[in-house]
């Protein structure tokens, strides 16, 4: 009695691959490219691509995006959401220089 080894590849599908007793290895699932075979393969789709009649493919130029806002109105717009927290530090700065000299003095005096 011949008993075959059977693999199953990624999408679940049965081969017959070979059997034991004929001396034949089992396949290993098929793993990632290597460079060799990633270099031949952009090798062929070139070619094939050529025989097509169409050229490799290339990158859309970027197109220069110019913003809606002008920068005078950015600094405006950021004056009004950070300027109540720049004028509020403003107001405590010299009570922490007043606290920080307090305690200086004690240190040394």
């Amino acid at each position: 009695m011949t008993h075959f080894i059977v693999a199953t590849d990624s999408k679940r599908r049965s081969q017959i691959v070979g059997s034991p007793a004929c001396g034949y290895n089992v396949a290993s699932p098929p793993g990632a490219q290597t460079p060799q075979q990633r270099r031949a393969n952009d090798r062929f789709a070139k070619s094939e691509a050529a025989k097509r009649g169409r050229g490799p493919t290339t990158k859309a130029p970027k197109q220069n995006t110019k913003s809606p806002l002008s920068a005078g109105w950015v600094v405006v717009l950021a004056f009004v959401v950070c300027g109540g927290l720049l004028l509020e530090l403003l107001k405590v700065v010299p009570e922490l220089w007043s606290t920080i000299a307090a305690i200086f003095s004690r240190i040394t005096g």
